[in-house]
């Protein structure tokens, strides 16, 4: 028999705004977002140190994920960044915030970086922890699911985008609710110059790859906040890989498009800078999003990640 599955606490987030369009700038000081993305993300941080506040008694929290797009790491780093001036701010002495330039001046080997944050941890049982230093990892990526190395879309994305009239939410629903093969309008499989079906990622593999993210994550955080401590998960993703997850844990396993209609709520797939929280509540799994709430019930994804 299979483990069932087990889900860490986490929060997640799709990007800030990085189109610039309609007059909007790129940031001069985060890479990879607008100056409109800028304000987005920092108002995003105070519903994330709102979640910190709450939370138990010398809880970590760590946003610790990202992709290989610099907008994701910027995204972080401006959620860390306004963190830690409100933090300032407000003189707070509950809350302490390790961002990533911070962290970076600690120097390296990432052993003496790790050593540094373990002691001013585990000699602050009482206080809380944000530690912000976004790590790329595969498991939150994108370029190797939608566009090869080079950033030309593949033809999976090129050929749905084309079909939906580029209309994001209409790729998504497509795509989950044929789990990545491509079909024409009489409902057959199209296949490409050599013959072979058209076929994009499965997102429910996709999903999973975000959960051993998270377990990746948990188990780093572990090596120096120990086993006991609270820990809260954070990282910041991509818009269709985001949905698929979510609806992974929101519809028992499955992602299929009943479970997008129902998460989705009419209002189409996950925006800039939206937030979905994972938490534990009387030993269950809740998923937070958009102002909803759905039990993710362990015992009915049976498989381990």
């Amino acid at each position: 028999m299979k483990e069932n599955l087990k889900i860490e606490p986490f929060i997640a987030t799709r990007h800030t705004k990085d189109e610039v369009s309609n007059g909007d700038k790129e940031s001069g000081e985060y890479l990879g977002v607008t100056e409109d993305g800028v304000e987005l993300a920092r108002e995003k941080a105070m519903e994330i140190l709102e979640i910190l506040e709450k939370s138990q008694t010398g809880t970590v929290m760590f946003i610790g994920g990202a992709s290989e797009a610099s907008r994701t790491k910027a995204t972080a780093r401006l959620i860390g960044d306004e963190i830690k001036r409100i933090v300032k701010e407000e003189s707070r002495e509950d809350i302490e915030v390790l961002a990533a330039g911070e962290i970076v001046k600690i120097g390296m080997p990432i052993k003496k970086v790790i050593k540094e944050v373990e002691k001013m941890i585990q000699t602050n049982p009482q206080k809380k922890f944000l530690i912000d230093f976004p790590l790329f990892l595969k498991n939150f990526g994108a370029r190797d699911l939608w566009k090869d190395m080079n950033g030309k879309g593949l033809p999976y994305r090129e050929e749905l985008l084309a079909k939906v009239g580029d209309d994001h939410t209409a790729f998504v629903r497509e795509w989950i609710a044929n789990a990545g093969v491509f079909y024409d309008e009489k409902g057959n499989p199209v296949k490409d110059v050599n013959g072979r079906p058209i076929k994009g990622p499965n997102p429910t593999q996709i999903a999973k790859r975000h959960l051993e993210g998270i377990k990746r994550l948990t188990e780093f955080a572990r090596r120096f906040i120990g086993q006991q401590r609270p820990l809260i998960i954070g990282f910041v993703g991509h818009s269709w890989n985001l949905d698929a997850l979510l609806v992974y844990l929101a519809n028992e396993g499955k992602v299929n498009l009943e479970g997008y209609e129902k998460l989705s709520q009419g209002r189409g797939i996950i925006d800039f800078a939206e937030l979905a929280q994972m938490e534990i509540k009387n030993n269950q799994a809740v998923l937070k999003y958009r102002d909803k709430e759905w039990l993710a019930d362990l015992s009915k994804i049976p498989e381990t990640v």
